[in-house]
């Protein structure tokens, strides 16, 4: 027995050396050039990785507002499944009418993360949802670097790792995928990218009518699964729609083309229509329109080449023009046709912006610069040009596409700042191009070839090699400071981390500024579970998510109504505001002052708070009606400062018109200014119906109130004469009681009005 392991162990070690050999021998085929490719997109994915992780250096968090919600999903979706989630009436936002999740939110990033946890569950991989959703975006970031490497394919294996090198270090990429930043965009970009490199795949025509079909498929796939995860979506769906057109237009249709857009974009709509947030009024839309155009085109196009005779091109033109012509007008008639909303609009019309407040007073939604493009993407904007020239010279239909695709970015990104995201893949694959075209001539310098026309010459010059690497090295000085600022740009915390200040904080200091996640968590710890926080909306995320308790708004933005309510309360005195605040069972303020004193004990405001938001405030909630009143504020210049009026129209007469603010900001005639002033300097004034309960140390930038509602007070009047003529005098008498505090030691102010309660009289103190 022990001779017959001995051959046995003999024969499985030949075997083994003999696959070895096998293995080696296929390897020694492997081109060079492969190993190069391996090794060098190996060392990016990882410095991909690493610099999206730099932010852990201030504490493993989610960072801005949207993770948070993402998570609250991932969260339900893991504790109670993925059916469920589809039922899910959230009650903790938007108070009281709450938020009907499944039609409100995108599910893809939640239920990936959800299907992630299950299985690294299932592994025995010891990591917590919140954990996985921390670490998520860097997975993401990670692998889009990976996909515009396919992409970037198209045009060559050096287009192809500069692309997935100049994405890496992008500074809206990192923004985006840092660590974190767990949202939709993480896989929006992404399947962006797989949805491109498949179509482009599909439509090749070097590929057989299996591979054609296959890549359609998975084009489909990708753009179902980007239309779960981000209302992007919509761009690339437009984007391959346009280029299709494009190539119907330069006559370059093919069998091929119309298979790859059917199949593609039939997928597409088969999974879309099952979604919650989108159905069956995905197709009212404008893209969707476009998309259908385009399909009859491609239809048309078909038909011309299978007619022969001119006669019958003729009619299937006329037929074409008929039904384009006959959807349009019924389309139009039946006001079947949506138009873009809210950003979307503000995208597509920058100048409609200015009608939309709400969508203005997001940061991201501020027109681009070139400032604010040339800090992005430095150097890239410059080779991204040269790209551009390279691909116009070549005019396949991959240099088509990225054309258009560079185009449309750069439209967008101008529109929309935060855009700059759908710009980076664009100008990373074109600066890519402009690398290799610029270092071709150099590396034949390099190898010492002739790169002159061959002539009958008697002396050919020779080009040193110094020439061709310092022409290498001119090209790498250049995207030197590209980089660097990428780097340092990823080098910063995330957003809770330093409540939202733009500072990185040495790792001494990394909890200083740490004040908004202190108060969440004090909220968390001593509000009443039935509590409801009035805050601005920017922290309604936080608040549901962190603290756990009922908030007005969050940053889904999805009613402007309540937001404009939420502004006009906040800037309005108190005997408008406390009723307001009692309607919706409010019990507590959140307000959020980013302040400091300078010389002299000076207050000195830094802007990132509601010291600064109080002015969209404003302009969000200018004209907005509520209980019969109208409110209106109005900027005065003058010669020294400028104040802010707030202007109360009643039945078209002005009741009141107060002055809330001055150059030293929001005085005690607004809500929100005297709950800064109490927060900031505690005794200078005062409230009967706001008790500071909790202030955020060290810096005193989060204050939380109670709210303190007046019991109500029973007033019984006797007249002396129950008929008074004119010219009498009456003697009104009787009591005054209320079941909260007693009335000893209280003044009583007597009014009277003769208009219906639009004025009052004062009359006498009692």
């Amino acid at each position: 027995m022990t001779r017959g392991l001995a051959r046995a162990n003999k024969g499985f070690k030949g075997r083994f050396l003999s696959k070895l050999g096998e293995l080696g021998s296929k390897l020694s085929e492997v081109p060079a050039t492969s190993y190069t490719q391996f090794i060098g997109l190996s060392l990016i994915l990882a410095m991909a990785a690493v610099l999206r992780l730099l932010p852990l250096r201030w504490g493993p968090f989610l960072s801005e507002f949207d993770p948070y919600q993402q998570y609250r999903m991932a969260e339900y979706v893991v504790n109670n499944g993925f059916k469920d989630w589809f039922n899910w009436h959230d009650h903790m936002s938007w108070y009281p009418w709450g938020r009907y999740i499944p039609t409100t939110n995108y599910p893809g990033v939640a239920f990936t993360a959800a299907l992630m946890y299950f299985l690294l569950q299932d592994l025995g991989v010891p990591i917590s949802l919140y954990q996985l959703c921390v670490i998520f975006p860097v997975i993401m970031g990670t692998a889009t670097c990976f996909a515009i490497y396919l992409l970037g394919k198209e045009w060559g294996g050096g287009v192809a790792l500069f692309s997935a090198l100049f994405l890496a270090f992008s500074t809206s990429h990192i923004a985006r995928t840092s660590l974190g930043f767990f949202d939709d965009e993480t896989i929006g970009i992404l399947t962006m990218i797989l949805f491109f490199t498949f179509y482009l795949k599909a439509i090749s025509p070097n590929r057989s009518a299996r591979a054609c079909f296959l890549y359609s498929i998975l084009a489909g796939l990708s753009l179902a699964y980007l239309s779960a995860s981000w209302g992007a979506f919509r761009y690339p769906l437009s984007i391959v729609a346009l280029f299709t057109f494009v190539l119907i237009l330069i006559k370059r249709y093919s069998r091929r083309l119309l298979a790859a857009f059917s199949v593609t974009y039939g997928i597409f709509f088969a999974i879309a229509f099952q979604l919650p947030n989108l159905g069956y009024a995905v197709l009212t839309e404008w893209p969707t329109l476009t998309v259908a155009l385009i399909f009859l085109l491609l239809v048309g196009s078909e038909a011309l080449v299978k007619v022969g005779s001119r006669r019958g091109r003729a009619m299937v033109v006329l037929a074409l023009v008929a039904a384009i012509v006959a959807s349009g007008l019924i389309l139009l008639s039946r006001g079947l046709i949506s138009s873009p909303a809210g950003k979307f609009l503000a995208i597509l019309n920058p100048p409609a912006r200015l009608e939309m407040p709400l969508v203005e007073s997001v940061a991201e939604h501020r027109p681009a610069t070139w400032a604010s493009f040339f800090y992005e993407f430095g150097a890239l904007l410059f080779l991204g040009a040269l790209g551009f020239l390279f691909s116009l010279q070549k005019l396949r239909n991959s240099e088509i596409f990225l054309m258009l695709f560079g185009l449309s970015s750069v439209y967008f990104a101008g529109s929309l700042v935060r855009l700059t995201l759908i710009l980076a893949p664009a100008l990373c694959l074109l600066s890519s191009i402009a690398v290799v075209e610029l270092a071709k001539p150099s590396i034949d310098i390099l190898r010492e070839k002739v790169i002159f026309p061959k002539k009958k010459v008697k002396l050919i010059p020779r080009v040193g090699r110094e020439f061709g690497a310092g022409i290498l090295l001119v090209l790498l000085l250049v995207l030197m400071p590209t980089l660097y600022y990428s780097v340092e740009s990823a080098y910063a915390p995330t957003t809770i981390a330093v409540s939202s200040l733009p500072i990185a904080p040495s790792e001494e200091e990394a909890t200083r500024y740490q004040d908004w996640l202190q108060a969440l968590m004090w909220m968390k710890d001593n509000l009443p579970r039935d509590a409801v926080v009035f805050s601005w909306w920017d922290y309604g995320y936080w608040i549901t998510a962190i603290a756990d308790r009922r908030s007005m708004a969050d940053n889904g933005t999805l009613n402007s109504t309540q937001i404009a309510l939420i502004a006009r309360t906040f800037l309005s005195n108190e005997t408008e505001a406390i009723p307001t605040l009692r309607a919706y069972n409010v019990t507590h303020v959140t307000i959020f002052v980013t302040w400091t004193r300078g010389e002299g004990g000076r207050i000195q405001y830094y802007g990132y708070g509601e010291d600064n938001k109080w002015y969209w405030m404003a302009r969000i909630s200018n004209g907005s009606s509520y209980d019969g009143k109208t409110i209106y504020f109005r900027e005065k210049r003058g010669e020294r400062e400028t104040i802010y009026e707030r202007i109360l129209v009643s039945n078209g007469r002005v009741v009141s018109n107060e002055t809330i603010a001055d150059r030293n900001g929001l005085n005690e005639n607004s809500v929100l200014g005297k709950l800064i002033i109490m927060g900031i300097t505690p005794g200078r004034a005062g409230s009967d119906y706001f008790r500071n309960v909790y202030s955020s140390q060290p810096n005193r930038f989060v204050f939380v109130y109670e709210v303190n509602y007046p019991e109500p007070s029973e007033i019984t009047c006797f007249l002396t004469k129950s008929e008074i003529t004119y010219g009498e005098t009456v003697v009104i008498h009787g009591r005054l009681s209320s079941k909260g505090e007693g009335l000893s030691g209280r003044s009583i102010l007597l009014e009277y009005s003769s208009d219906g309660g639009l004025t009052w009289i004062f009359s006498k103190n009692g």
